[in-house]
């Protein structure tokens, strides 16, 4: 049998350049200048390299695939934390309403402000403080203080407290056209509080003349026997009276 070398060594050639080209498709780098489309999943065991990478505002978060409600967490999640310390965190609503809606309560865990020019804060309806259903404008439930004072209409001093109560007044025998001044109880009253008293007097010739606050829980109240009958002891009646800081 005589072989021939030149036919052997063609073979032997053709054989080496194909696996050649097959060692190059599954191992070398390939550039591919079109688009991939696969209907299955595309898989990479290496580092994927991107250039003229393409954003939409879906590749920055979360949004629906179509117009509609997209939900986050509303069947397991327990917590939904969103934004951080450093974070600015901004809640967008429809331009023609411009309100964020909530089902439940609102809770701030810091200060509140707004961006309004004058700064102030408006409600379309009443305001309830320790209330859940006020029926006046600023409904508050419960004792209330203020260390600035309390102002009611355009102009006049702060009201820093205002008291009420009653208290018993004890006059004794008050001399015919003379004045007498007795203390009245009034807890919670001080020194230089403006009073105002509501005066009971059953007795005929005796009128009430002034009420001041001349110590802490004291009321003084004035009284003058007009001189009909004499001396009068006026009976000893319950007064209501008012306090003002």
């Amino acid at each position: 049998m005589n072989l021939n070398l030149k036919a052997v060594l063609k073979s032997f050639s053709l054989s080496m350049l194909a696996l050649l080209l097959s060692v190059t498709v599954l191992y070398a780098a390939t550039t591919i200048g079109s688009n991939i489309t696969t209907a299955g999943t595309l898989a990479v065991t290496g580092t994927a390299t991107f250039s003229g990478l393409v954003k939409t505002a879906a590749d920055y978060g979360l949004d629906a695939s179509s117009a509609g409600i997209m939900n986050i967490g509303t069947t397991t999640a327990t917590t939904i934390n969103i934004g951080g310390s450093q974070a600015l965190t901004k809640i967008l609503g429809n331009a023609s309403t411009t309100m964020v809606s909530l089902s439940g309560s609102l809770w701030v865990g810091g200060n509140a402000t707004t961006t309004a020019s004058n700064g102030n804060f408006v409600t379309q309806g009443s305001v309830g403080v320790a209330s859940s259903s006020p029926y006046v404008a600023l409904g508050v439930t419960g004792t209330t203080t203020s260390s600035a004072g309390m102002v009611i209409g355009a102009t006049g001093s702060p009201i820093n407290k205002l008291l009420v109560g009653t208290c018993t007044v004890t006059a004794g025998s008050i001399t015919a056209s003379s004045t007498l001044s007795v203390d009245c109880a009034a807890t919670g009253v001080a020194t230089g509080d403006k009073v105002f008293v509501t005066p009971y007097i059953s007795d005929n010739g005796i009128v009430f003349v002034s009420a001041s606050s001349t110590a802490t829980n004291v009321i003084q109240v004035s009284l003058f026997n007009v001189g009909l009958t004499g001396a009068v002891n006026p009976a000893d009646n319950l007064w209501s009276w008012m306090a003002i800081r």
